[in-house]
């Protein structure tokens, strides 16, 4: 399985650390099942990739022509995310993973908060820089949405190991030349709440949901750039009002003592989990 010594102690360490069934169970084990154990990795893949199909089907059987979709992943979602859209969007598809047609059905936006993908990629058969999950002015088959937005906070420590930070050559020539960004890198840098993994502590951020509202909408003026200010401005002093900088103080530190690969994961992981039980 390609398992590393340091991992393997990490795990060790975790198990004998009293976090009792819960954070080890649900935040350790989903992790290592779905990175190493293919007989738990695919049944996953292929609920994810059903339950899409059957909600793009049944309302393609109501609307007329090409669906408008898209799709937001947060943290182990986004592994799972984005090995299921490669896996539909192959050309010779697996019996077990219903295919999607780059025609009536490229995925429009998709927003990663939290992006794990590449850190679990590592050793497996879908490398995230070579995958068909990209944007493109025109989707295909080698990149199948027409927006990608990654949102990391630089405090949340599931996003600082191997963080997904592709080149602009991964982009083909006229999406790196598109007038509005197809691929946007969102890096926040506030705290408005303890859990800065949380998901919904992504989307209340402007810097998140107004992005992903004029993608979606394919709408750059959906949301004026008044209205964008005053959100801004509303959001910073909620952020001001939290006082939270003794545990952005707190996290940074625990991100600096760590490296990036998959054992420091599950360590700062576990290490917030009892951060946010002492809060």
């Amino acid at each position: 399985m390609g398992v590393s010594s340091g991992l393997v102690q990490t795990l060790t360490r975790l198990a004998q650390s009293g976090t009792g069934d819960g954070f080890f169970r649900t935040h350790v084990l989903d992790v290592i099942f779905y990175r190493f154990f293919p007989t738990v990795r695919d049944p996953v893949r292929t609920y994810v990739a059903k339950s899409i199909t059957e909600a793009l089907e049944k309302h393609r059987s109501s609307n007329a022509g090409p669906v408008k979709w898209s799709i937001i992943g947060h943290s182990l979602g986004t592994a799972v995310t984005h090995d299921t859209l490669h896996l539909m969007f192959a050309s010779s598809p697996s019996a077990d993973i219903p295919p999607l047609s780059v025609r009536n059905f490229s995925l429009h936006t998709y927003l990663a908060c939290a992006n794990v993908s590449r850190i679990l990629s590592k050793g497996n058969e879908i490398p995230v820089y070579n995958s068909r999950v990209r944007p493109a002015m025109t989707p295909s088959r080698d990149a199948v949405m027409r927006y990608f937005l990654n949102a990391w906070n630089m405090f949340d420590p599931f996003t600082r190991p191997s963080r997904f930070e592709p080149s602009h050559s991964w982009l083909d020539a006229a999406t790196q030349a598109a007038r509005h960004s197809r691929f946007q890198d969102i890096k926040t840098t506030e705290i408005r709440q303890k859990n800065v993994h949380a998901l919904e502590h992504y989307l209340e951020n402007p810097a998140v949901h107004i992005p992903f509202f004029r993608a979606t909408c394919d709408n750059m003026s959906i949301v004026s750039k008044a209205e964008q200010i005053k959100a801004q401005q509303t959001y910073r002093k909620a952020v001001i009002d939290a006082h939270l900088e003794g545990e952005a103080e707190e996290l940074r530190q625990l991100i600096e003592r760590h490296g990036g690969e998959l054992q420091d994961l599950l360590s700062m992981g576990y290490s917030f989990h009892k951060m946010l039980e002492t809060l």
